[in-house]
């Protein structure tokens, strides 16, 4: 039930702040990982509140046990985290093993590892090793606007640039067990910068 009321809620929400959202038709039945790159606190909210409604049950993305913790202005961030996420020390272990238990799980996951004590990202192969042992296809999003909303390490300070994210979904990438999970995660990357968010 939450998941729901939460998605009408952030449906309105966010409708504000969304100026376009692109490619929702290529995405497949689940399972599948939604790949993103991630600038902001807001993106898997926002993502998730785009998904279709019959995606809900099962929509989860990979956090850092630090995230489950924050208070104060970021509670919110806390509070989000533990009913979408799963908690990670780093590892994909466990995301691997949630596609086992949950058949059609759609995954959030940024292809850049990103975390509460370091400014910058840094490109991992999680995504790639998820989906190479899972057998399953990766979804390449591009998300504009939301890092001058609320940026990841810093202060809530857009509230007021309404109609400024736009979202562009770009086709699924099925996991080829020939190529080395470098080699699959450039791939991702690729397909990810190629996606241009349009006026």
């Amino acid at each position: 039930m939450f998941r729901f009321v939460y998605k009408l809620i952030a449906g309105l929400f966010f409708k504000l702040y969304l100026k376009k959202v692109q490619g929702l038709k290529n995405l497949p039945e689940p399972p599948f990982i939604l790949a993103f790159e991630h600038h902001s606190f807001i993106d898997p909210p926002l993502l998730i509140s785009i998904l279709p409604a019959r995606m809900l049950k099962q929509i989860k993305f990979l956090a850092e046990k630090g995230l489950f913790s924050l208070k104060g202005r970021n509670f919110f961030v806390s509070f989000f985290a533990k009913r979408f996420a799963l908690p990670t020390n780093g590892g994909v272990d466990r995301a691997v093993a949630a596609f086992k238990v949950f058949p059609k799980l759609v995954l959030l996951v940024s292809p850049l590892v990103y975390s509460l004590k370091r400014k910058k990202p840094k490109t991992g192969t999680g995504v790639a090793v998820i989906a190479k042992e899972s057998k399953i296809p990766v979804v390449p999003v591009i998300i504009s606007g939301t890092d001058k909303i609320w940026p990841i390490g810093g202060r809530l300070r857009g509230v007021r640039k309404f109609k400024s994210i736009k979202i562009n979904i770009g086709k699924p990438i099925m996991p080829d067990r020939k190529i080395s999970k470098e080699a699959f995660t450039k791939k991702i990357l690729q397909a990810m910068r190629n996606l241009v968010c349009d006026e």
